[in-house]
């Protein structure tokens, strides 16, 4: 939620988004599970999976510059 919070701060939320949505929305993202099951399960490399997690949650959260 702090994370959130500070987007919030910056004004920088999606459109369309509110505290507790964005927030659900980060922690489903940055779920152990998912984690766990992208590369422990599918064999993603950690790099690419950081490079996917950091790519939805800027699409998904972030208003547009």
């Amino acid at each position: 939620r702090e994370l959130v919070q500070r987007i919030i701060a910056i004004g920088q939320l999606k459109s369309g988004l509110d505290e507790t949505r964005a927030t659900d929305i980060l922690w489903t993202l940055t779920c152990r599970d998912i984690y766990r099951m992208m590369v422990q399960i599918r064999k993603w490399p950690v790099e690419a999976f950081e490079a996917w997690a950091v790519q939805t949650l800027t699409s998904v959260l972030l208003s547009p510059k």
